[in-house]
């Protein structure tokens, strides 16, 4: 896709739909989408004073918008068509992602179709505009999301004896790990990753942000190839793909990657460490 074009593509459970300068769905504007979301305060009046009581402003949902044309006088009729299957609205359906690439980079967002509209004033010769706005309850917009992991600390290496072994080169032992994962977030806002705990692990784990010191404790086995998921943005657990596992968490001090900025997490066995133990973790940097 060209770099100074606005493409935009829908995907939702009835399919996905690509409107893009390149066409057949013709952009002509974005609104709602690089600017900021609407802001929401709870504005409390100061009373027998001027003006209100201080408070924080926080971000309303997102409500894009985009605005293009067709122009077929051969296909109008199967262009209104795909349009009106393509965006639609879902009712009760699991909302879909709606995904911008414009300025050199593609973000996307959680939402559903609000309006779809169309304007059939050229329609004789085979023009017609069209309107869709979209309702994205978080407002914030993600890049690809990004996944890392690592195994427990460890510290095999060094020379490994007897020297040269019969043969002329030193021999080394395996490489080590210092058990540390980090996530980074070049974004705009702050992001919440999820974390992945994979056995064995006897007595349970404790994953550390070192720039903070902030602490996820599980006082409990967790069994060779037993998922535990952390997900820090709710503060829900699953163990083993089942989720309200939460009452093997003493700490519970979740936190997200900062605008900008990294955290380095450390995970430490509680028993035993055991090198098929694992640390993964997934995250999307975030922007306004």
């Amino acid at each position: 896709m060209a770099a100074d074009t606005i493409d935009v593509t829908w995907t939702d459970t009835g399919g996905t739909i690509l409107l893009s300068h390149e066409g057949p769905y013709m952009v002509a504007g974005l609104t709602g989408w690089e600017d900021s979301p609407g802001p929401r305060v709870d504005d409390v009046a100061r009373a027998n004073a001027h003006g209100s009581h201080d408070a924080p402003v926080w971000a309303s949902a997102r409500n894009p918008v985009v605005e293009g044309y067709c122009y077929s006088p051969e296909d109008r009729n199967a262009l209104l068509a795909g349009l009106q299957s393509g965006i639609h609205l879902g009712g009760q359906a699991q909302p879909g992602t709606l995904a911008v690439t414009f300025a050199g980079r593609t973000l996307s967002a959680t939402g559903r179709v609000l309006r779809c509209g169309t304007t059939l004033k050229n329609w004789g010769p085979g023009h017609f505009g069209w309107q869709v706005e979209w309702w994205c309850p978080d407002p914030l917009r993600y890049a690809d999301a990004q996944l890392g992991s690592t195994s427990l600390p460890s510290d095999a290496g060094g020379l490994a004896f007897p020297l040269f072994g019969g043969t002329s080169l030193l021999e080394f032992g395996g490489l080590s790990s210092p058990g540390l994962l980090v996530l980074d977030n070049p974004g705009t806002a702050d992001t919440w990753p999820t974390l992945y705990v994979t056995g064995p692990l006897v007595g349970g784990f404790e994953l550390v942000a070192l720039e903070t010191g902030r602490r996820i404790r599980w006082e409990d086995d967790v069994p060779a190839g037993v998922t535990v998921t952390l997900t820090s943005r709710t503060g829900a657990v699953a163990y083993d793909g089942v989720p309200g596992y939460d009452g093997n968490l003493t700490l519970r001090q979740w936190w997200p990657i900062p605008a900008g900025d990294t955290r380095t997490v450390q995970i430490t066995p509680l028993g035993a460490p055991d090198p098929a133990a694992q640390l993964a973790a997934t995250w999307a940097p975030a922007y306004w």
